[in-house]
Formats: structure tokens, sequence, C-alpha cells
């Protein structure tokens, strides 16, 4: 995994806005950070993600 440093796109409210995202500046603040992002390998993904992934949306799905 590599964490990649990012410029805070400008129109990040607009865009969750345009998609329904009202609640984006709880309080004066961000609900997210926007200045970082993680890149996985195809093999990360494949051998340690998913199988974990797809079972706490299946424990998810239990719940609910």
């Amino acid at each position: 995994m590599e964490r990649l440093v990012l410029s805070e796109r400008a129109d990040w409210e607009a865009r969750a806005e345009e998609v329904g995202f009202l609640y984006h500046t709880p309080k004066g603040e961000a609900y997210w950070r926007d200045e970082a992002c993680y890149k996985f390998t195809l093999r990360q993904i494949e051998d340690e993600l998913e199988e974990p992934a797809e079972r706490l949306h299946q424990m998810c799905l239990e719940v609910v």
C-alpha cells in the first residue's frame, strides 16, 4: 500500500452536493479529509482485502 499526498479538490463541496451528500461539513469541519489517498496493488486487493471485506459485508447484512 502506498499513501499518496493530494491537493484538496477546489470543487469538492459542490460535487458532493450534486450527488445528494449535503452533510459534508458538520459543525463547520469537513466530513472527510481530501489531502491523501491510498494506492493498492492488485495482489494486495485480491489476496488481502477482498475476502475480509466480503466477510464484513455479510456481517452487516446479518445485522440488518
